[in-house]
């Protein structure tokens, strides 16, 4: 007798075949479980990760049928941007030909023999394209917010970093993520960017975007409406700003919450 047996093959994949597993009763031969939402994983990039240049997509595939082909979609593009019929866990993606630059979704399809596609989840990447490049922060990226014991509703919590904005840009996108202790309760917070040293002496480039200390909290920003104006170039600024209460009792008192910053600028 044979037993249907599966092996993980090197690269991420599996195939089912049959070898001898010792006595058993004959198996029937049902079709084989299908997962179309869980049987690739895109391992790498990670959320929110710049895309620059020649790019590798290392994905995890676990079906039960050989891989006929693999395919990268990016965006709301109908047609994958790559097709790979090797067996392979990595493909490559040069996301300099992109026509589109700034925050998208991609996604990794995977159809096997039987012509079953499977999909990924999907992530979104900063694909930096021509144009994009990472700002360079004059007062570095990471830091921390701190609430005193004694916060009365006086203290500045409030935190911001600053970097030279070129006179042609015209996207923005910033992305803030946080470390919370475990111990904590989730912080509520608001990002800004805009022209100047912060939001209360300078310009938001637009609203304030909400989020908690669990999210990552991006903000994109098209400053295609600032050209021409003195809104562009110059000292610009990221700003995180804690939502404590507005009066006794306050919360996250004598409490830390440390982030970093990354700034994308497109021209």
């Amino acid at each position: 007798m044979m037993r249907r047996c599966s092996l993980p093959l090197v690269l991420g994949l599996a195939i089912s075949f049959g070898v001898a597993c010792g006595p058993a009763e004959q198996v029937k031969d049902e079709p084989l479980p299908r997962d179309p939402n869980g049987a690739v994983t895109i391992l790498n990039p990670t959320q929110y990760k710049p895309m620059i240049g020649e790019s590798a997509i290392e994905v995890e595939v676990v079906i039960a049928r050989d891989v006929k082909k693999m395919e990268l979609f990016v965006g709301d593009q109908a047609e994958p941007v790559v097709v790979s019929e090797a067996l392979t866990d990595t493909l490559l993606w040069d996301a300099s030909l992109s026509p589109v630059n700034a925050m998208q979704q991609i996604f990794v399809r995977v159809t096997d023999k039987a012509d079953i596609a499977y999909d990924s989840a999907p992530v979104q990447v900063v694909v930096m394209g021509s144009t994009g490049h990472a700002a360079t922060m004059t007062d570095g990226r990471a830091g921390s917010i701190f609430i005193p014991a004694a916060y009365n509703g006086t203290q500045e919590v409030d935190r911001k970093h600053h970097w030279t904005n070129p006179a042609g840009t015209t996207r923005v996108i910033g992305i803030a993520t946080f470390e919370k202790d475990a111990a904590q309760e989730d912080w509520n917070l608001a990002v800004a960017m805009g022209h100047g040293e912060c939001p209360h002496s300078g310009t938001k480039w637009a609203d304030e975007v909400p989020g908690t200390s669990q999210d990552t909290i991006v903000v994109d920003i098209d400053l295609t409406p600032f050209a021409g104006t003195q809104l562009v170039a110059g000292m610009a600024f990221i700003h995180v700003a804690p939502k404590i209460g507005t009066a006794a009792p306050y919360a996250h008192l004598g409490e830390a919450l440390p982030y970093t910053f990354s700034v994308y600028l497109f021209e």
